[in-house]
Parts: C-alpha cells; structure tokens; sequence
C-alpha cells in the first residue's frame, strides 16, 4: 500500500462557507511547501497552511513526504452550477485545488481527491453558460452512460494535477429497522 494523506473525509459545505464568509480568516498563505494563488478562498488557504503543516511535521520529525490532498466532492467541485442545481443539491461553494500552488521543497507530490458516492447523473446539464464557456472543449465527448467515469474525466481534464476518486459508489451500511 502506498502512503499518503487525505485531509478530511467530506467537508461541510456549512463550514466551508462559514469559513469563506469570515472575516477571521486568512486570504492568502505562503508556507515552506504549500503557498495559495490570488484567486484562493479563507478555505482554501487553511487547507493549504493545513497541507503545508503535516508536510512541515513529517518532514522535521521522519525526514519523509508523502502525497496529500484535502477530500473534496461533487457538491463542492470547483463548477458553477444554475441556481435551481444549487438549491436542490445545496452546491452553494466551490473549492478548488488549482487555487493552490506547491514550492520546490515539497518532493512527495500533492493531489486533488474527491469522494464520490453521490452525484447527479445530469450534472453536465446544469453548468451555468459562463462555467460551460469555461470549460469548453473539456466538455467535449465525456461519457454519459457511466456517471463516475464521464466525472472524472472532466475533472482530470480540469486540473493540471493528479486527480483520485478516493471513494465512490453508495454505502452498503444496512441501518437497523425500528
């Protein structure tokens, strides 16, 4: 098995936007491995100042790095969605790996993840027309039949870094009946 760290399992988008909507916390972070773009949310930026802290503590106290990302998901994907979209499947933030940037110091490597156990078969559809502009060609010839498959494509296509499903399909938990 191959080491690595993901931050989160699936973060709140409650406190994803709480964290963007503050006024506590920090726009922008330069850090020894991890540093954030311009364009950078407060959210993104503690992620990068989070990734750029375990990297700072393996690399002291192991002389080690491992891969790391931040879990992200559908329902908060770098995307912008039509506003009726949002208030069915509450898409109300976007979190972008890409607002994040890596210093030569870091040598393990860094990664965008997403979990996706649920996602709107149509998702494609509801793109606004300025994000479908955006992204252009990326749309072009993506798979419908396969929901996960046409997803992730469009998101290796959007990143210029790796991207890993680090969890898909639904849960098989059986929940006792009262």
């Amino acid at each position: 098995m191959f080491p690595l760290y993901l931050l989160g399992h699936e973060w709140d988008s409650g406190i994803i936007a709480y964290t963007n909507n503050s006024t506590l916390g920090e726009t922008s972070y330069q850090g020894t491995y991890f540093y954030t773009k311009p364009e950078a949310t407060r959210f993104e930026t503690a992620m990068a100042k989070l990734m750029d802290q375990v990297t700072a503590y393996e690399s002291n106290k192991y002389k080690e790095q491992r891969l790391i990302s931040f879990v992200n998901s559908p329902w908060d994907d770098p995307f912008a969605y039509d506003t009726l979209y949002n208030a069915r499947f509450d898409t109300y933030n976007q979190v972008d790996m890409e607002h994040i940037g890596a210093s030569a110091e870091l040598l393990s490597g860094y990664f965008a993840s997403y979990r996706l156990e649920t996602l709107c078969p149509d998702y494609q559809k509801y793109f606004t027309q300025a994000q479908r502009a955006e992204l252009g060609e990326l749309l072009t010839g993506l798979e419908t039949g396969d929901l996960y498959s046409g997803y992730l494509t469009l998101l290796n296509r959007y990143h210029t870094v790796p991207v890993a499903a680090v969890g898909f399909g639904f849960s098989t938990a059986r929940m006792p009946v009262v």
